[in-house]
């Protein structure tokens, strides 16, 4: 059973540094999830350290941005930062977003199922209406059926 902790305890000493990095992010990004590239490897505490990889993209971080960001944006992601050669757990990655002036590239943006709902939501509109008359049309020859 773990015991508690104390207020003295230097917590970051078991962990894993904190580290500070800062992506280019095309402004058509925003409102979306975006794979930015960091190096696997950052500066901290005058060496390199090895920061937490995803194992299928090593070389890439997912951020999900909202449409509306300050510049120099700062975004913490817990427990993605350095690791300590002696274990523990991780540091936290630090992510200033510096946004661009260029098209996204196609490897870049994440395209999720909301994105390709119609911006005017007229399309859904139409699609809620013919669903209610199926369900209408259903219900109608029921009654019909049971009628009889």
């Amino acid at each position: 059973m773990a015991g508690l902790g104390s207020i003295y305890d230097d917590e970051q000493a078991a962990g894993g540094p904190d580290l500070r990095v800062t992506a280019e992010v095309p402004r058509a990004a925003l409102g979306h999830g975006v794979r930015v590239r960091i190096p696997r490897r950052l500066a901290a505490d005058g060496d390199l350290v090895d920061r937490v990889c995803d194992a299928a993209d090593p070389e890439r971080v997912v951020l999900h941005l909202p449409e509306q960001l300050p510049p120099g944006a700062m975004l913490r992601l817990r427990g993605q930062g350095g690791l300590r050669d002696g274990g523990g757990r991780p540091g936290d990655l630090f992510v200033v977003i510096e946004l661009v002036d260029r098209p996204a590239e196609a490897d870049e943006l994440i395209v999720t199922a909301t994105d390709l709902v119609p911006a005017s939501g007229a399309g859904g509109r139409d699609l809620t209406w013919a669903i209610l008359a199926v369900l209408a049309l259903l219900a109608a020859t029921t009654v019909a059926i049971f009628a009889l």
